[in-house]
């Protein structure tokens, strides 16, 4: 078992090692946002944090894409109708609507997690899961403050 943690931790390394460049950019250009290369560092990090098997990993990673994708299309909505109500200053009825909406999305969201819920706990145990929903929070705080301005020391 020991020896399949330092095999799974060169290989994240292994994996990880073109993305240090981008940690340290040197040019401005180089800090531009990758949609695959974010998927990838989540999904290390995920792996990594929640202990998963090269064989669970394989099993869980397409059903949390399929999940996430499913979930991203809901989420372009909500932005769409919130810029829409932005632009267009809606009346009150609009407005009740579009909150409406957004209350639906979020049920719709919610309905596609416990949906993908079911079919994760057959590959992967409960604790394990539980892991990820935790290391995937931590992540996007660690990339969210990678990512904020840095405010100059006086």
């Amino acid at each position: 078992m020991t020896h399949l943690r330092h095999i799974l931790g060169f290989i994240l390394v292994a994996v990880m090692m073109p993305f240090m460049a981008y940690a340290h950019p040197q040019h401005k250009d180089e800090r531009r946002f990758s949609p695959e290369e974010f998927v990838q560092k989540c999904d290390c990090f995920i792996t990594d944090q929640a202990k998963l098997t090269p064989q669970e990993s394989q099993k869980f990673l397409p059903l949390y894409h399929a999940m996430r994708d499913a979930q991203r299309k809901l989420m372009h909505e909500k932005g769409r109708l919130a810029r829409e109500a932005l632009k267009n200053e809606p009346d009150e009825k609009q407005s009740l609507k579009t909150l409406e909406r957004l209350l639906a999305i979020d049920r719709q969201m919610t309905d596609i997690e416990q949906e993908y819920q079911k079919k994760i706990l057959k590959v992967i145990p409960a604790s394990k899961y539980l892991k990820v929903k935790i290391a995937e929070k931590k992540f996007e705080r660690k990339m969210l403050h990678k990512m904020a301005p840095r405010s100059p020391k006086k």
